[in-house]
């Protein structure tokens, strides 16, 4: 009989410890406790408010809350408090379950429920019962009163349940929010500083292909801005930030997480197979890997935003969720393995260390939060910041940025290298346009003497010419000689044609002694085409000799070269060639002088004096010390 009286008595105990609440005296500023509130759940979710009454509560302590929700999100959850005001005024709390997606609350009166209010994470602050937190719903209780009051929350699947109720006066929240704030200072820096490098990041990855028109840029650039919107998304569910996630209304739309993450990983595969010249370079296997996985990240898309907007399947999702992961790990593990065995792509060293530090970045954010090393949530973050991960994205975006500008800087090389030597080609061609041009007249001269039996002359002219030539071709594919080699090609030049025209000019050449032939560089056979203007239209017609006079100076540092002649003149020379005659020979000269000028950034002036008749034409040429 004892023993069953003593069974009888645990039993009393236990039903009434499950069963028991304590009643909270907000006058007296007590601490709120899990003994300060009961709850009940229904597993079939269509219970309506006017069954709570009826409902049996028990204690939090007695019923396990599941981590995360999967199917029973759709069950309903009720909390019941009782408040007690002793006081002789009125005091306003607020109440709460934690950060839910949605909170109603009622208070019993007479067997009958009112309703209090209610409130969501998607409310305007404006539209807000407390306007500084969207998880409280306020009321007030009056002096002397005892309210039984009764709250249900909802909530979404995949992601942690935060049950954490709480009953607050206005004072004890502020307090309370100051303290969260301060706990929480380092998220809010590390989360600051992440979405400012990735925004910025971001926009000059727009600039950059704004001017390059570089598609694997514009891929990066989506693939930034749906990492930075996936980081927003858990930095958006707090009542203490400001992202236009939450502050646009017309941008609180249902997606969850897990599509920024397809956007995200649709991007990066772009990305890749556009960076690493999938589509020249790559092999049957690399082009069906990222054509299949780009349409399984697509299918996936579209069945999420089916699933979360217009089914509203959360359930659903949360196992597409889990799905999306596996198939992201193992694309991942993929890559990261080939990524070293593809030697006909181009893969830098950036690239592969990027993809290895993301991807260990992720497990070990994974295996922290999932193993309960790391923080996953707090008062005032849904979505507490990773740190691994945040890490792991940061120098994940530094490297791939640092790749991208590598080859930037390695196409725009390769660029000038093509431009340089088709420029270097050009300039060839148009030197051999400048040699045929005096060979055809000096071989017609040599004809002459043939033709006239003056062996002598032909033979010591075919010397010279001879010599001429062999300077030609020894210095043919070199765009740079000294002046002194020059110089002494002017004169073998300028010995031939005063042959030619049978002594009816003179030359002379002077120098500033000041001037080490040997140490000055200038554009190969630079000074022919001038000479061979004076002779040729300077010299037509000339009623007396003609003179040239080549002289050479050091003025400001720069190499002055001038060519005088004592002929007709070049406007008088200009009315006796025919209108649509030109110079050839200047004209070549010209478009050298511009592709040196492009190739060696060597700036060398030409300037042109007539000084009419008798004096004749003055050609100035002014070279600087090539650096």
């Amino acid at each position: 009989m004892e023993v069953r009286y003593f069974v009888l008595v645990i039993l009393i105990f236990l039903i009434k410890s499950v069963y028991a609440q304590d009643t909270l005296d907000i006058a007296l500023n007590q601490t709120f406790t899990t003994r300060h509130v009961l709850v009940w759940v229904d597993s079939t979710g269509k219970k309506s408010p006017g069954d709570i009454l009826k409902a049996n509560f028990r204690s939090v302590e007695s019923y396990k809350f599941p981590r995360l929700l999967t199917s029973n999100y759709k069950y309903g959850f009720f909390l019941k408090f009782i408040i007690k005001n002793s006081s002789d005024k009125s005091i306003p709390v607020l109440l709460t379950a934690g950060d839910m997606l949605k909170q109603q609350a009622w208070l019993s009166i007479n067997g009958k429920l009112n309703k209090l209010g209610e409130v969501s994470q998607k409310l305007k602050e404006s539209e807000r019962p407390y306007k500084y937190d969207y998880r409280y719903i306020k009321t007030e209780i009056k002096s002397g009163q005892t309210s039984e009051i009764f709250l249900k929350f909802e909530d979404l699947p995949s992601k942690e349940f935060i049950f954490n109720p709480a009953v607050f006066t206005l004072e004890q929240e502020a307090l309370n929010r100051l303290e969260n704030v301060y706990q929480d200072r380092t998220a809010f820096f590390i989360n600051s500083i992440l979405y400012g490098i990735l925004f910025y990041i971001f926009l000059l990855a727009v600039a950059l292909y704004y001017f390059t028109k570089k598609t694997y840029i514009s891929y990066y650039s989506g693939y930034l801005l749906f990492m930075l919107l996936f980081h927003v998304y858990g930095f958006s569910n707090s009542p203490f930030t400001v992202t236009p996630l939450n502050i646009i209304p017309y941008l609180k739309i249902d997606l969850r997480q897990n599509f920024y993450v397809l956007g995200t990983q649709i991007f990066y595969m772009l990305f890749l197979r556009d960076f690493m010249d999938v589509k020249n370079r790559g092999n049957r296997e690399q082009k069906i890997f990222f054509k299949i996985i780009l349409l399984i990240f697509g299918i996936f898309s579209v069945i999420e935003v089916i699933i979360s907007m217009l089914l509203k399947a959360y359930d659903i999702q949360f196992y597409h969720s889990i799905l999306t992961e596996v198939c992201v790990l193992i694309s991942s593990i993929y890559l990261i393995i080939r990524i070293f065995y593809w030697k006909n792509l181009y893969v830098p060293n950036l690239l592969k260390a990027a993809s290895i530090v993301l991807f260990v970045g992720v497990i070990l954010g994974y295996l922290g939060s999932t193993l309960g090393i790391s923080k996953t949530t707090s008062d005032l973050f849904l979505f507490y910041p990773n740190y691994w991960f945040n890490f792991a994205v940061f120098a994940e975006v530094m490297l791939y940025s640092l790749a991208i500008v590598q080859e930037f800087y390695r196409g725009q090389t390769e660029q000038i290298r093509l431009q340089r030597q088709y420029a270097i080609t050009e300039l060839s061609l148009l030197r051999s346009q400048i040699n045929p041009h005096f060979l055809f007249n000096t071989l017609n001269s040599i004809k002459s003497f043939i033709i006239q039996k003056d062996t002598r002359a032909a033979t010591e002219y075919l010397t010279d010419f001879s010599d001429l030539i062999r300077t030609i071709l020894e210095k043919s594919r070199e765009h740079l000689i000294s002046l002194k080699d020059e110089v002494e090609f002017c004169e073998r030049y300028l010995q031939i044609e005063q042959k030619r025209f049978d002594g009816k000019f003179n030359y002379h050449i002077d120098r500033d002694l000041n001037i080490n032939l040997q140490d000055w560089n200038v554009p190969a056979f630079i000074l022919q085409p001038y000479l061979e203007n004076a002779i040729k239209h300077g010299f037509n017609s000339l009623d007396r000799e003609g003179t040239i006079r080549l002289s050479m100076k050091i003025l400001d540092k720069n190499l002055v070269i001038n060519i005088h002649d004592n002929g007709i003149g070049r406007e008088a020379a200009s009315r006796q060639k025919k209108s649509n005659h030109n110079s050839m020979g200047e004209k070549l000269i010209e478009s050298r002088l511009e592709l040196i000028s492009d190739i060696y950034q060597w700036n060398i002036t030409v300037s042109y004096e007539d000084h009419k008749n008798p004096t004749g034409t003055s050609v100035r040429i002014e070279i600087p010390e090539l650096r």
